[in-house]
C-alpha cells in the first residue's frame, strides 16, 4: 500500500484526504473475494461490498449501522423471530449483527437486498435492479420551486429516496409487529401539521409522522416571517425554515368548485432525537451554501415555542 493511502489529511488545501478517496477493486473471476481488504482497513470495523446490486444503498446502511439506538433497536428485534421474507426491519438487524461479528472482514448484504427487491413500492419508486424504467413514477419524486423566483426543479438523488424510503418502511414494520413499540418513532419521527386553507372558507387539517425532514432553501417558502437574504445564514435558518413552510398554488376548491389561490401551510411541531435531514439544493443553491463559513453548524440546541419546536 503506498505510505499516503491511510491519510486522513488533505495532501493539498480543498483536495479530498487520501484515506476517503475512491478505491480502485480489481474483481476477478469470483468477484471481489480475492482482494485484500483488510490491507487497507486497520480498524475492526466491516464495510459492506461492492460487488452486488443496489450498491448505492452501502452508504446509508454503513451510516445507520454506527448510531447506537437504530443499531440495538433493529438487532434487538431478532428476537422475535419474524421470518417474513421481505421484512426489511429483520434483514437490517441480520445485516448488522453479521457486520458486528465479522470484527473488520467484508459483508456482502444480499440477503438485505433480496427483500428490498420483492417490495412492490421499491421497485415503482426506482430502488431496485428490476425496478419500472416508467420515468412518469419517478416524476412524483421531483420537487419544484414554491414561488415564481425558484422555479428550478430539483430531483432527489437515489441515496436521498432510499433513505426515505427506508426509514418508512422500518417505522410501519414496527407498528405491524402489534407489540405496542414506537420505539423508531420515538427516535426519528417528526410530528407534521398540514393545513389547507382557501378563499371560501374550506379548511382541512391533517396530522402524521414522517421519519425526515427535507431542508429546502428559505427562499422557496412562501412565509413572509423568513428573511429571504441567506448569503450569510448557516445550514440552521435553513431548517427553521424548513419547518413551517408555506405556498400558494391556483387549484380547484374542493368544497365550491371554484378555481382560485389554495394556500398549503405545513408545521413541523417537534425535533426528535436523531435528525434525518433530506437537504435538497439547486446549483445555485449550494454554490451560495459553500460561500457561508461554518455553513454546517457542529451543534445547536432547540427549544418549544408556542407549541412549535
Amino acid at each position: 500500500i503506498p505510505d499516503d493511502m491511510l491519510r486522513y489529511k488533505p495532501l493539498k488545501d480543498g483536495k479530498i484526504p487520501p484515506a476517503y478517496t475512491k478505491l480502485q477493486l480489481s474483481h476477478g473471476r469470483y468477484g471481489s473475494d480475492n482482494f485484500d481488504f483488510q490491507a487497507f482497513n486497520k480498524t475492526p470495523y466491516s464495510v459492506l461490498d461492492t460487488d452486488g446490486e443496489n450498491v448505492f444503498t452501502n452508504s446509508v446502511l454503513h451510516l445507520y449501522r454506527f448510531v447506537p439506538e437504530l443499531f440495538n433497536f433493529v438487532v434487538g428485534c431478532l428476537k422475535d423471530e419474524n421470518f417474513q421474507s421481505n421484512s426489511l426491519l429483520t434483514e437490517l438487524g441480520y445485516l448488522y449483527d453479521m457486520m458486528e461479528r465479522s470484527r473488520g472482514k467484508v459483508c456482502r448484504s444480499a440477503n438485505f437486498q433480496t427483500s428490498l427487491n420483492s417490495i412492490e413500492e421499491a421497485k415503482l419508486l426506482g430502488l431496485t435492479t428490476n425496478s419500472s424504467s416508467d420515468l412518469s413514477l419517478l416524476s412524483k419524486l421531483t420537487i419544484g420551486g414554491d414561488n415564481t423566483s425558484c422555479s428550478e426543479k430539483l430531483q432527489k438523488s437515489m441515496a436521498q429516496r432510499f433513505n426515505e424510503f427506508l426509514l418508512a418502511r422500518l417505522l410501519d414494520e414496527e407498528l405491524r409487529k402489534g407489540t405496542q413499540s414506537v420505539a423508531l418513532e420515538e427516535l426519528f419521527g417528526f410530528h407534521l401539521e398540514s393545513f389547507v386553507r382557501s378563499s371560501c372558507n374550506h379548511y382541512d387539517k391533517i396530522s402524521t409522522t414522517v421519519p425526515n425532514l427535507t431542508v429546502l432553501s428559505p427562499t422557496r417558502n412562501g412565509s413572509k416571517s423568513f428573511n429571504k437574504k441567506v448569503g450569510n445564514q448557516t445550514i440552521l435558518h435553513y431548517i427553521e425554515s424548513s419547518m413551517k413552510r408555506i405556498k400558494h398554488i391556483a387549484s380547484v376548491c374542493e368544497k365550491c368548485d371554484k378555481q382560485e389561490v389554495v394556500g398549503y401551510e405545513r408545521t413541523i411541531k417537534n425535533l426528535p432525537p436523531i435528525l434525518s435531514l433530506d437537504i435538497l439544493l439547486s446549483e445555485a443553491e449550494w454554490s451560495i451554501v459553500k460561500s457561508v463559513r461554518n455553513w454546517l453548524s457542529k451543534e445547536f440546541f432547540a427549544a418549544m415555542v408556542k407549541d412549535r419546536a
